[in-house]
C-alpha cells in the first residue's frame, strides 16, 4: 500500500477585492473579484460554450440553445465576425443567420447569459480572421494604431451596438461580458505600450458608443496584451492543435498535468510562428477563468487529429483541479461556414493564413455537432458540469493545493498526478491518470491522508487504471450529516418536499464506500453498515450487475430530516440530466438526449425507436412524456417507455464510378416524403479518401476532410431542396505521400485510398 500524505495550507486571509461588476434593473449584481465570479452577492461558477450564430441556421438556434443549456451551460460566447456582416463595404447584413439581435434574444428566453466577442479581429478560422477583404484597401495596417483602421472599427462597433443595445445586463438583458479583439499582440497587432494603447482605444471606443457591460474580457494566453485592471484575462487549453505546421505526432502537453501554470503556449503558434512572449499582466491579480478549453478540434488540410471524449473531459477535469473557477469551451456547438457573395469565408493559405480549412464544415468534433447532434463529449462533460454547479459555493472560493507543482513532465507516465480543491475543511481530491498520446502506468493500493486545519481524513484504498481519473469528496455537509469521505464521485443533489437527495457515481469495478461522522447521524433507515467505531460509520454498497439503479442509503440527521444517498454507475451518470420545470427540479436518466423546451421535456433519439426514460420525482401529468408512463419503477425512479413507429426513409447512394479526374462519385437519391414519421434523417458516411463533398447542381452543400471518423449529415437542413436537381457525393483520392497528419490512415490500393466503405440512413425520433 502506498501512503500519500497531504498537508493543506490554511486558506485564511485570502482577499477577494472586486475587479468588475454591474447591476441590472432589479438591483441584482454580477461581477468578478480576485478569486471568483459572483451573482447577487453569491459565489457563481460560470460554464460557457462557444456558439457562432452566423455558422448555424437561424431556424434551429433555439433548439440548439436548449440543448446547450441541458449540457450544463449557463453562458454562451459568440463572435461577431466582421466579414460575415460587412463583406461588401457599407452593406451590413443583420437578418437570417446574421441576426445577432434575435440570437441573443433567444439566449435570454432560454435562460443563458452571453459574452459577446466583438472583434474587430476574431480569428475563429474565418477568412482574414474576420477582416473584410475591402479593409486592406482602406488601410495597409489593420490591427495597428492607424486612424483609418480605427475609423472603420468604430463604424463596426456602432453597427453592432444598434443591434444589441437593448440586451445589456443593465437593462435586464443577457449580455454580461464583452471581449475586445482576440489574441492581440500574440497572433496579430502590436505589443508593449503601443499594444496596450490599442486595446484601450478600442475599449474606450466601445464605452463611448454605449457598451455599458459589467465585465470586459480579453485573451489572456501566449503573452497577449492585457491592460491591468481594464480587462479580465481568459485562458485557453487544447488537447492538440490542428494549426501545428508539421505532420508528426504531437508530444504530450501540460494540459493533463495539475499545475499552477495557466498558459498553453501552443495556442496560436501558427500565427505567432512559435514565438513565445512573456505575460503582459500579473496572473495573481485575477482568478483562473477559461474561455477556450478545446471542445474538440477542427480538421484542417495538413492536420486532422481525432479528439476523444476522454481527451476533452480529462483536460477540463485537470483545469478544474488546478484552480479554474470558470469552464469555457471552444467550440461547444459545431457549425457550417456561410458562403459569401464574393468568396468562400473560411481561413485559407490563399489569403495569407497558415491553414486550409474546409469551405463549409466547422464541426470541430464539438459536444454538439455541425447538424445539432450530440457527440460523446457532450454527455461526458455534463457530469463535470453538474458537479461544478452543485458545488459552486465551495469551488468558487476554494484554494488549490498541487503537490510537486511544475515538477511533473507531461511525458512522465508513472508519477502520480493529484491535486486538492478545498475551502475551510471541505473539498475534493482530484486524481488523474490520463494523458493524450501517452499510455499511463496503473496505480494500485493508494492510501490518501489529507490534513486540514482541524481534521485528518483517511480515505479508503484507491486504485487507478491507466486512462482513468477520480474525484473524491471529503468533509461534505449533507444537510447536517458530515460525510467524511467516499470512494465515489459527487454528481448533483435535489430536494423533494422535506427530503434531500445526493447523487454519486462510480465505476462498476470498484467498491462503494461512504465514511460518515456517526455523531451527525440520528438513525440509519436503509444501508449496509459495515463498521461503526471510533465515531465513524462505514456504509458499503455493490452495483447491481443487471444495471438497475441501487436503492438509496437513507439516513436521518439530528434534526430528523431524511437524507438519501443515491449511487449510480458511470454509465447512468453519463445519461443523467437535471432539469427545471416550472421552478421545480427533476432528475432524468435516459440513453436518449433530453432537454426542456418551453417547460416540456423533449426526448431525442437517433436510430433507436424504443428508449427508456427514468425520472425522479415523477413528471407532472401535463407533460407529453406522461402518456408513456409504464407505472413501474427502477430504484427511486419512475419509468417511461417511449416507442415510435419505425421508419425507413427512402434514401440511397447510387454509384456512378470513378471520373476522369480520379474522383469517385455517387448520386444521392431521395424520395419526397423522406421525413415522414421522423424529425430528421442522418446520412452517415464512412469513406476512405481525401475530401468528400455533397453538391446540388454543382453548388457545394456540405464537405468533410477525411479523419477516420464517420461523416454525419443532417438532411432536414436541406428539406426544401433535397428532392430538386442533381445531388452528388464526390470523393477525391488520398495519396500515400500526402503531407497530412492522420490518427487513422485508410487502407491504400496502388498508393492511394478511394473508397465508400459504407453508409447508413438513420432517422431521428422525437416526442411531438
Amino acid at each position: 500500500m502506498k501512503e500519500i500524505n497531504i498537508n493543506l495550507p490554511s486558506t485564511e486571509g485570502i482577499k477577494s477585492e472586486t475587479i468588475m461588476s454591474g447591476n441590472n434593473l432589479n438591483g441584482v449584481n454580477i461581477g468578478v473579484n480576485r478569486t471568483h465570479f459572483f451573482k447577487n452577492d453569491a459565489p457563481w461558477f460560470p460554464i460557457t460554450g462557444e456558439f457562432h450564430y452566423s455558422r448555424y441556421p437561424s431556424e434551429y438556434w433555439k433548439e440548439a440553445l436548449y440543448r446547450a443549456k441541458a449540457g450544463g451551460l449557463d453562458t454562451i460566447a459568440t463572435y461577431v465576425f466582421w466579414i460575415h456582416h460587412e463583406e461588401i463595404e457599407g452593406t451590413f447584413k443583420w437578418s437570417g443567420r446574421f441576426d445577432v439581435k434575435r440570437f441573443i434574444t433567444l439566449c435570454k428566453e432560454v435562460g443563458l447569459n452571453v459574452i459577446l466577442r466583438i472583434g474587430p479581429w476574431d480569428h475563429g478560422e474565418v477568412r482574414n480572421g474576420g477582416y473584410p477583404d475591402w479593409l486592406f484597401e482602406k488601410t495597409k495596417s489593420p490591427g495597428t494604431n492607424d486612424t483609418e483602421y480605427f475609423k472603420y472599427s468604430r463604424r463596426l462597433y456602432q453597427e453592432i451596438y444598434q443591434q444589441v443595445k437593448d440586451l445589456f445586463y443593465k437593462d435586464n438583458g443577457p449580455i454580461i461580458g464583452i471581449q475586445i479583439d482576440n489574441e492581440y499582440g500574440l497572433c496579430h497587432g502590436l505589443r508593449g505600450y503601443e499594444g496596450r494603447e490599442h486595446m484601450m482605444i478600442l475599449k474606450k471606443m466601445a464605452l463611448e458608443i454605449g457598451f455599458d457591460i459589467p465585465i470586459y474580457t480579453s485573451t489572456g494566453w501566449g503573452g497577449s496584451v492585457v491592460v491591468e485592471g481594464e480587462f479580465l484575462p481568459l485562458m485557453a487549453a487544447y488537447v492538440e492543435g490542428s494549426w501545428e505546421q508539421h505532420i508528426d505526432v504531437v508530444p504530450p502537453n501540460i494540459n493533463f498535468v495539475f499545475t499552477s501554470i495557466r498558459d498553453d503556449l501552443t495556442v496560436g503558434s501558427d500565427l505567432s510562428k512559435n514565438e513565445h512572449f512573456s505575460s503582459s499582466y500579473d496572473i495573481n491579480n485575477y482568478p483562473f477563468a477559461t474561455c477556450e478549453l478545446g471542445g474538440g478540434m477542427q480538421a484542417n488540410y495538413q492536420r486532422r487529429p481525432i479528439i476523444t471524449k476522454e481527451d476533452t473531459e480529462s483536460m477540463a477535469f485537470v483545469k478544474l483541479g488546478s484552480g479554474a473557477i470558470m469552464l469555457g469551451y471552444y467550440m461547444y456547438q459545431g457549425g457550417t461556414n456561410p458562403i459569401g457573395e464574393l468568396t468562400t469565408l473560411q481561413e485559407s493559405r490563399a489569403t495569407g493564413y497558415p491553414n486550409d480549412l474546409p469551405k463549409l464544415s466547422y464541426d470541430y468534433q464539438a459536444p454538439l455537432g455541425e447538424y445539432g447532434q450530440s457527440n460523446p463529449s457532450y454527455h461526458a462533460l455534463r457530469r463535470l458540469h453538474l458537479f461544478a454547479k452543485d458545488q459552486e459555493a465551495i469551488l468558487t472560493q476554494a484554494a488549490s493545493f498541487i503537490p510537486n507543482d511544475n515538477e511533473i513532465r507531461p511525458d512522465d507516465s508513472s508519477t502520480l498526478r493529484y491535486a486538492v480543491r478545498y475551502y475551510g475543511n471541505s473539498g475534493f481530491l482530484f486524481i488523474n491518470n490520463y494523458q493524450h498520446n501517452l499510455t499511463m502506468s496503473p496505480h494500485e493500493d493508494l492510501c490518501f491522508k489529507i490534513k486540514t486545519d482541524n481534521d485528518t481524513i483517511q480515505f479508503p484504498r484507491v486504485d487507478l487504471k491507466s486512462g482513468e481519473w477520480r474525484l473524491l469528496p471529503f468533509n461534505q455537509n449533507l444537510n447536517g450529516i458530515r460525510m467524511i469521505c467516499a470512494t465515489v464521485q459527487p454528481l448533483t443533489s435535489l430536494q423533494v418536499c422535506n427530503e434531500y437527495y445526493y447523487f454519486y457515481y462510480g465505476d462498476m469495478d470498484y467498491d462503494i464506500e461512504y465514511r460518515m461522522d456517526s455523531l451527525t447521524i440520528k438513525a440509519i433507515l436503509s444501508g449496509n453498515v459495515c463498521s461503526n467505531s471510533n465515531g465513524v460509520t462505514i456504509l458499503k454498497q455493490t452495483f447491481n450487475r443487471d444495471n438497475t439503479i441501487l436503492d438509496p442509503i437513507i439516513l436521518k440527521n439530528q434534526n430528523g430530516d431524511t437524507i438519501n444517498i443515491v449511487t449510480l454507475t458511470k454509465q447512468q451518470a453519463t445519461q443523467l440530466n437535471k432539469v427545471d420545470i416550472n421552478n421545480n427540479s427533476y432528475i432524468i436518466i435516459s440513453e436518449a438526449d433530453t432537454y426542456v423546451d418551453d417547460q416540456q421535456v423533449q426526448v431525442v433519439s437517433i436510430g433507436e425507436e424504443e428508449v427508456t426514460v427514468l425520472t425522479f420525482p415523477a413528471l407532472p401529468s401535463e407533460q407529453k412524456l406522461d402518456k408513456y408512463s409504464s407505472n413501474s419503477v427502477n430504484g427511486i425512479f419512475n419509468l417511461y417507455s417511449v416507442r415510435w413507429t419505425p421508419v425507413k426513409p427512402a434514401i440511397k447512394l447510387n454509384k456512378l464510378g470513378v471520373l476522369t479526374n480520379g474522383h469517385l462519385q455517387y448520386a444521392l437519391i431521395v424520395e419526397k416524403e423522406y421525413l415522414a414519421g421522423c424529425t430528421d434523417v442522418f446520412l452517415e458516411i464512412n469513406f476512405e479518401g481525401d475530401i468528400a463533398e455533397l453538391t446540388q447542381d454543382g453548388k457545394l452543400k456540405a464537405d468533410w476532410f477525411y479523419t477516420g471518423l464517420t461523416w454525419r449529415i443532417g438532411l432536414k437542413r436541406f428539406e426544401k431542396d433535397l428532392c430538386k436537381g442533381n445531388w452528388l457525393l464526390d470523393i477525391s483520392p488520398l495519396s500515400k505521400e500526402a503531407f497530412i497528419y492522420l490518427d487513422k490512415w485508410p487502407d491504400m490500393v496502388d498508393d492511394k485510398a478511394l473508397n465508400l466503405v459504407d453508409y447508413k440512413i438513420v432517422p431521428e425520433y422525437r416526442i411531438i
